[in-house]
C-alpha cells in the first residue's frame, strides 16, 4: 500500500512523503513492513500492512486516491480496485526467489 504519485500523477517527493506519513499515521496498531511499488522510475516506497482487512485496504487506497491496492492472505493476492471496489485475484508461487502469479 502507498499514498506516492495518487492517480498516477507524479508528485513531487515532499508532498509524496507528506501523504506517506499521513498513510503511516492511518495505519498505527497494524503491524507494518517496508516495501517497494513499481520499477525503476516509478518506483515507490510502500507499506506491506500484516492483518489488514480487505475493506479497511481499499478503503484507505480509496481515500489516498490510489487506483488500486494489492492485498493478499498466504499465498493467495488480490488487485483491489479502490473505485468501484472490484478484486482481480491470483495465486502466487516462488520463483527463483521471488514470487510471480500464476496464469
Amino acid at each position: 500500500m502507498t499514498a506516492w504519485n495518487p492517480q498516477g500523477e507524479r508528485q513531487d517527493r515532499r508532498r509524496n512523503e507528506a501523504a506517506q506519513a499521513r498513510l503511516r499515521a492511518e495505519l498505527i496498531g497494524w503491524p507494518q513492513r517496508e516495501g517497494v511499488n513499481g520499477e525503476a522510475e516509478w518506483a515507490e516506497p510502500s507499506l506491506i500492512v500484516l492483518d489488514l482487512p480487505l475493506h479497511r485496504a481499499a478503503e484507505l487506497g480509496a481515500r489516498f486516491d490510489q487506483a488500486a491496492v494489492l492485498w493478499g492472505v498466504g499465498r493467495r493476492a488480490a488487485l483491489v480496485w479502490c473505485r468501484p471496489l472490484r478484486l482481480e485475484r491470483c495465486w502466487l508461487r516462488r520463483d527463483a526467489g521471488r514470487y510471480t502469479s500464476l496464469p
